[in-house]
Order: structure tokens, then sequence, then C-alpha cells
């Protein structure tokens, strides 16, 4: 069985057991995004997520546009509590 197949049918089990409740969580690296396109292929308007940290750089937001074309679905961007990204800002 190649990679591919078992990638497959973990994502078709994911979708089996967490039904509606299933996300995908990213940063829009490749894995990630290869990810999602599984899950969209496997159950379209699976909810996709982002952590924005309001520094993410523009080709991130450039790829969260194209995910969202592709797959008519609009990214849930999670936004921190500012002065918490501030303060590990400052203690780095």
């Amino acid at each position: 069985m190649s990679q591919t197949t078992v990638a497959i049918r973990i994502v078709e089990s994911a979708v089996r057991e967490f039904g509606t409740r299933l996300a995908v969580l990213t940063s829009f690296q490749r894995e990630g995004v290869v990810i999602v396109d599984m899950v969209q292929k496997a159950a379209p308007g699976t909810p996709v997520l982002t952590i924005e940290t309001g520094r993410l750089p523009p080709a991130t937001f450039e790829m969260i546009r194209t995910i969202e074309g592709r797959y008519a679905i609009t990214v849930e961007r999670i936004l921190p509590d500012p002065a918490e990204v501030a303060s590990m800002v400052e203690s780095q």
C-alpha cells in the first residue's frame, strides 16, 4: 500500500469518526496544505483554521486566499490575546 493510500485512509477514518466536528488547523506550510487538500476532497466544507499572530508573512495570506478560492471556504483566523503575544515577544 502506498503512503498516499495510507494517508487518504487516515483522513477518511477521521471524517467517519469526527464527522462535522472535524477541523484542520494549519500554518499553511506544504504539509498542512496537503492535509487541507485531502480533507477537503474527503469532506468538502470541513472548517480550516489558522492562528493569526499579527506576524504572518505576505505569502501566508496569499496561500489563505488561494485555499479559500480553491475550496470555496473561509479560513477561520484565531486571534491570540495581543498582550500575551507582546509579552512572549518581549521575553525572547
